[in-house]
């Protein structure tokens, strides 16, 4: 660590600008075409001229100009030596390659201030780590301690070159920190297309923006507005919106040079010596490279330029990063750059509050007072608008807006936040459904504030007529659904089954409440009666016949020595299988030879130990068998689980 002892009073801080730097805190700096002094440093952003270049605006903020002019498609960061009218000096530049270069200069002078001289004391670091913990401790100490009257300037050249397209993108805005609750930020946004060839480029889109990050009514925001009108195509960057903010307002308000340095610090390796110029103010560069292992993924280079003023202020970050993609039918990587960045940011203060700015954003502007509102089936594909007085139970229910005042407002997205009676309308999985019969109210809210309530009436449609689905016979042990057909079949009721006879079958509920698992218990007939109990008058009938079990030598006799084909109704599948009273067996698909198989009965299903169709192979195949044999089914998958059997088969 460096220490170096200064005599400036904090309130004479030097300014700074994108093209130089002050000598001393009330003295003129000009620069110009200049030989290379050892004694001196400089931090030069170029650029190679394309067909487009893109300038950034120029922005007078205590009496300091800043100029820069930066291309996307090929930016680079290098150092460079330059003499200035004082002996040890450094400045930060962008320039663009041309033929001819002209120098600029500008002023800087310090905010009025006639506090007494003190010694400040400042150990400036000597490597990446202690600069990084610099940043983050003295420079956003007083970043933080002068946030009421901060101000900066920022420059955001990024774009991206393939070998069929192209594109860059340009921000240029301005910001200040306002009575110490919010950033206010203004600028515009370009956006250029280089076409299917990567060249030429195009104005694709360019608008106006405005951001408010902090503190509104007591909520911490993010407020974005963007000029759009008459910008064609999808708009992605500074696209227009509100919403809470995710971050505590400390991090809100954390100054645009600290939180975007901190980030850069983890692609940077290499640093150079401090430049320390007369007036005590003092700059860094920093460099690092990832290159990869692999030898084609990108491989990515980057630069860093810091410049801080005599007591730490961080007053100019500059920061480019270049991409560079593989060429696989060259076997190299290109020689063009496939993403880059550029970001210049410029910061200031004076010792004046500043408490208002007049192009500030007033969020009130963009805040629902009144909206109309209705409710819709979400699950429906028309989102048909429901009848809040008439909704069925079983529906799924949502919210839009049909307007909303102001027309302005960005805090436009309504949602259900709680219902009244759960046991009406309750949340299931993230989405909100009428659950039972009865009147509830729903609360909707955005999500800043606006809150509005709406009354559902919910109901379910009565059982006019019932009909039973049909079980022609069970062998003892068997189970069997048995469903209940409602008209209309949206209707909800519950029901009464009982039997004529006792001890033939059991019954229990099933997986729905129009369905019940049938049990046979012995052999005999009997009669199943389904009642509605809302409407006793309602019934249904079916009689079914319950066997004795077969047993393995009659399932045998009834199974060997037949031809079972496989049954569909488009005659798709043509499976033929024979089982042999040997215990051998036959599998024929349409005109294939015939293909042999092992086969035993376990606990009365058919098992085949394995046979090969068309190179799909299957084993330990389970045919089911139909209570008096006359339909095998079998579903399963070959040993590689691409393919699949679903056959069902009966005699010819």
């Amino acid at each position: 660590m460096k220490k170096l002892l200064l005599t400036l009073p904090f309130s004479m801080l030097v300014l700074a600008s994108c093209a130089g730097h002050g000598t001393s805190s009330t003295s003129s700096s000009t620069s110009s075409n200049s030989t290379t002094s050892s004694s001196s440093s400089s931090v030069v952003s170029s650029t190679t001229s394309t067909s487009s270049s893109v300038a950034s605006s120029t922005t007078t903020s205590s009496s300091t100009s800043t100029s820069s002019s930066t291309d996307v498609s090929s930016s680079t960061v290098s150092s460079s030596s330059s003499t200035t009218s004082s002996s040890s000096s450094s400045s930060i530049s962008s320039s663009s390659s041309s033929s001819s270069s002209s120098s600029s200069s500008s002023t800087t002078t310090s905010s009025s201030s006639t506090s007494s001289s003190s010694e400040p004391d400042l150990v400036l670091p000597t490597t990446v780590d202690e600069l990084k913990e610099f940043v983050s401790t003295t420079s956003a100490a007083l970043s933080k301690a002068h946030e009421a009257s901060y101000t900066f300037n920022q420059t955001l050249v990024s774009g991206y070159k393939l070998a069929y397209n192209a594109q860059k993108k340009v921000v240029s805005s301005n910001g200040s920190v306002l009575a110490s609750n919010h950033i206010s930020e203004s600028g515009t946004f370009t956006k250029y297309d280089g076409g299917d060839s990567g060249d030429n480029f195009t104005l694709s889109q360019t608008y106006d923006f405005k951001t408010y990050n902090g503190l509104y009514n007591g909520e911490n925001i993010s407020l974005t507005v963007s000029n759009t009108e008459g910008v064609t195509g999808y708009i992605n960057d500074y696209a227009s919106k509100l919403e809470k903010s995710t971050y505590s307002i400390d991090k809100t308000m954390v100054t645009k040079t600290i939180s975007l340095t901190k980030s850069y610090f983890y692609f940077l390796t290499e640093m150079s010596e401090p430049t320390v110029d007369s007036d005590g103010s003092f700059s860094y560069t920093l460099t690092g490279a990832i290159t990869p292992s692999d030898g084609y993924s990108d491989k990515y280079s980057y630069a860093l330029s810091l410049s801080f003023t005599s007591v730490g202020f961080l007053k100019e970050v500059r920061f480019n990063s270049l991409a560079y993609g593989f060429n696989w039918e060259t076997n190299e990587y290109n020689d063009y750059v496939k993403n880059s960045e550029d970001t210049v940011i410029v910061a200031n203060y004076s010792e004046t509050l500043t408490s208002e700015i007049e192009n500030d954003l007033n969020p009130g502007d963009y805040l629902t007072t009144s909206a109309d509102l209705y409710l819709y089936d979400s699950s429906s594909y028309y989102e048909e608008e429901l009848d809040i007085s008439h909704v069925k139970v079983g529906t799924s229910i949502d919210v839009k807006a049909r307007s909303f005042a102001p027309s302005t407002s960005l805090d436009t997205k309504f949602e259900i936040v709680s219902s009244s009676n759960t046991a009406v309308v309750d949340e299931k999985y993230d989405s909100w459904k009428a659950v039972g019969v009865g009147t509830t109210d729903l609360t909707i809210r955005t999500d800043l504030g606006y809150e509005q309530v709406i009354t559902v009436t919910t109901y379910v449609p009565a059982v006019e007529s019932i009909s039973l689905g049909r079980i022609d016979e069970l062998s003892v042990g068997e189970t069997a659904t048995l469903y209940i057909n409602t008209t209309p079949n949206d209707a909800v009721g519950t029901f009464t089954v009982t039997t004529n006879v006792e001890g033939i079958v059991s019954i229990s509920e099933g997986y729905t409440s129009t369905s019940f698992r049938i049990t046979a218990l012995k052999a005999g007939i009997v009669t199943i009666t389904v009642t509605c109990n809302e409407n006793t008058s309602l019934t249904a009938e079916t009689s079914i016949e319950v066997k004795n079990k077969m047993t393995d030598e009659e399932i045998t006799a009834a199974l060997v020595n037949k031809t079972w084909t496989c049954y569909d109704y488009n005659n798709y599948c043509k499976i033929a299988v024979v089982f042999n009273s040997d215990g051998t067996g036959t599998v024929t698909e349409a005109d294939l030879d015939p293909i042999t198989f092992n086969w035993e009965l376990v606990n009365g299903n058919v098992i085949v130990d394995t046979f090969e169709i068309y190179e799909a192979t299957y084993e330990n195949i389970r045919f089911t068998i139909n209570s008096n044999v006359t339909t095998l089914k079998a579903n399963q998958s070959d040993t590689s689980g691409w393919y699949q059997i679903d056959w069902t088969l009966r005699v010819e």
